[in-house]
């Protein structure tokens, strides 16, 4: 719930991974550090606009995804023209500082420009950001272009792999290396077929039924309507409308909450 709720608020977390979720001295679990965080709303324009507050609709990044992610600078020089200069830009700041002599000469004729791909990519895709066990394919697979261009289905899929840790006691992809990890992301599709095969019989279904829920494509990925994975069997009579008020199965005995330093 605290992943949804940010959401909610229109953020990605970006690096979910154990060390990032706390229990409190009540027993209950925050989620914290919040240094790699991202706004949905600041995806493709200078700020956030002031309504739609509870996040932005998929139709809206999917269409900034084509319009900007997606634009073939190289083979397909986009036509320029006074009413279409702003929207293109969208009126950004770098952008135009590094385009000033073009802004000046736009007002009063068409010309045809090649934006530089890396000023695109800047300022409408996504870092290559978080803790390298528990990025989603969609991350990682952005390595070798600058950049990625995902939403906040990849906290879901962080979120299936520290499910998947808490089971098997690690988590679903290792290497000695980085990219040796990233090498094993690209072929998630592959492996953890083979992974959940293997140890089905010491999986309960509805545990199955969670981990290959989390980690699989994101267009099929638990997480985008919360319902579904508060009605899993996984969490059984779990009572969702008011989880402060469950008393939790472990609870920290110390005797100030200063003594975690």
């Amino acid at each position: 719930m605290g992943v949804y709720d940010l959401h909610r608020m229109g953020y990605i977390h970006r690096d979910l991974k154990p060390a990032n979720f706390l229990i409190d001295k009540f027993g209950h679990i925050k989620l914290g550090d919040f240094g790699l965080a991202k706004s949905l709303l600041r995806v493709g324009q200078g700020r956030p606009p002031p309504e739609n507050l509870d996040g932005i609709s998929k139709e809206i990044l999917e269409r900034r995804k084509q319009h900007y992610w997606k634009l073939q600078t190289k083979c397909g020089p986009t036509t320029l023209t006074p009413s279409n200069f702003h929207t293109f830009f969208k009126i950004n700041p770098a952008l135009q500082r590094s385009n000033e002599r073009l802004f000046t000469k736009i007002k009063n004729i068409t010309i045809t420009v090649i934006p530089e791909k890396q000023e695109l990519r800047r300022e409408y895709g996504n870092s290559i950001v978080g803790s390298p066990e528990y990025m989603s394919p969609e991350i990682t697979e952005g390595r070798h272009q600058g950049g990625s261009y995902y939403g906040q289905e990849v906290d879901w899929w962080s979120l299936g792999c520290v499910f998947f840790e808490m089971i098997f006691g690690a988590p679903p992809f290792q290497g000695d290396t980085v990219d040796e990890l990233f090498a094993q992301i690209d072929l998630w599709n592959k492996k953890l077929p083979i992974i959940f095969e293997e140890n089905k019989e010491h999986l309960s279904p509805a545990c199955y039924s969670i981990l290959t829920g989390f980690l699989c494509d994101p267009k099929e990925r638990l997480g985008s309507d919360i319902e579904k994975i508060q009605k899993h069997p996984f969490f059984g009579c779990l009572n969702w409308s008011n989880l402060r008020s469950i008393t939790p199965p472990y609870i920290p005995q110390t005797k100030s909450e200063m003594s975690y330093f």
